[in-house]
């Protein structure tokens, strides 16, 4: 199988002559016991011709002060937002074991925005 498909992770941006479809990943970072969300549609995706962008970043520590006094942190909450705004869609994803507080709070700036770029996948209890 051709890859096609191109992987932006933050704090990257993506080209500025990239034409291809963009397609923010946002939702829950918590690990839930099961294989990881982002990789699994990454790899479904890897044949198309998109931008994925992927807030997940291989250098978070978590010792970062999650306040605007952290510059490191103040750059990943506006490379998310940035990159909101500019994708043409935006994938969320939630899970019972967490609450996602702060992807809730996205999903609904996302909603008010621009309704038609949303996408959801929930994993649900019965």
């Amino acid at each position: 199988m051709e890859q096609h498909a191109k992987i932006v992770m933050a704090p990257r941006r993506p080209d500025s002559d990239d034409k291809n479809t963009s397609i923010f990943l946002a939702g829950i970072t918590t690990s839930t016991g099961e294989p990881d969300w982002r990789e699994t549609l990454i790899k479904a995706l890897m044949d198309q011709h998109v931008t994925i962008l992927n807030p997940n970043r291989p250098d978070w520590d978590s010792t970062w002060k999650e306040d605007f006094s952290d510059k490191r942190w103040e750059e990943q909450v506006w490379w998310e937002l940035d990159m909101q705004e500019a994708a043409d869609i935006i994938v969320f994803f939630f899970h019972p074991s967490t609450e996602a507080p702060i992807s809730l709070m996205e999903l609904g700036l996302a909603v008010k925005t621009k309704p038609e770029r949303v996408h959801l996948a929930a994993v649900l209890e019965m």
